[in-house]
């Protein structure tokens, strides 16, 4: 479970400040490759988030269709299993979503910077509340979780199995279609900011067919290198803004 954190020395600037790479790739025959990426602008962002909705589209409208050949693959059948198992399978899929949810709702109030009279003791209690923050954090984020849980799992014990059956699959065909538009998102983006040259102008593939079509355990290198750059991004706004706010004196 990630805790948010405003503390300035946990600030590394050195790493946030990468919107480029270099990753040497180890090919099958065992010669390597110097590749580059770089993270893209607004517009190759925006069309790798259109292909990623018109894929999980594509896929919801094929798993809601009951005599798609594929259904049971990504469906298995719970018409065996009791209605109590139905319930807790149905809260373990939405615990996911559930956290998610608690963590974004959670304000534990930081410390305060303290002026240059603080005495010893009082640098030690904030201190001390600092370092208690991730638990506090954590423990509030487990009371919304274990909360919210109960009332779901009373709500759906009132439900007839037949709806629970359908509630049930409704979760699953979600899941399926928020992996695939993540897949296809992140796939798409890596394909737009990966080079094979320094200067980031010659694509690692001439199309995205022949992007998807590079061995997967290559693939992922590049995937999880484009991820990479990615994170530091959000991290670099985020760290900058909490920087903002303590110098402020907020």
């Amino acid at each position: 479970m990630s805790v948010p954190t405003i503390e300035k020395n946990d600030v590394d600037i050195s790493k946030l400040f990468s919107y480029t790479s270099e990753t040497l790739l180890p090919l099958p025959n065992g010669d390597t490759i110097t590749i580059y990426q770089k993270l893209n602008g607004d517009a190759q962002t925006n069309r790798a988030r259109v292909h990623a909705l018109r894929e999980s589209s594509k896929l919801r409208d094929n798993l809601n269709d009951i005599n798609w050949k594929d259904r049971g693959a990504y469906i298995p059948s719970i018409r065996k299993f009791k209605k109590d198992e139905i319930v807790d399978l149905i809260l373990s899929l939405q615990l996911r979503d559930i956290s998610a949810t608690a963590i974004g709702s959670t304000n534990i109030p930081e410390k305060p910077e303290l002026d240059g009279d603080a005495t010893l003791e009082e640098h030690e209690e904030r201190q001390e509340y600092i370092d208690g923050y991730e638990k506090k954090f954590s423990k509030e984020v487990g009371k919304k979780v274990e909360t919210e849980l109960k009332k779901r799992g009373m709500r759906l014990n009132k439900i007839k199995k037949d709806l629970l059956i359908k509630s049930y699959e409704s979760v699953v065909i979600n899941q399926h279609a928020t992996e695939t538009y993540t897949v296809a998102y992140i796939s798409m983006n890596t394909y737009f900011g990966t080079f094979t040259d320094e200067a980031c102008t010659q694509g690692v593939t001439k199309t995205y067919k022949d992007f998807l079509d590079i061995p997967t355990v290559i693939r992922d290198v590049l995937l999880e290198g484009y991820s990479a750059l990615e994170i530091n991004s959000v991290e670099l706004k985020k760290s900058l803004g909490a920087m903002r706010l303590q110098d402020s004196g907020q």
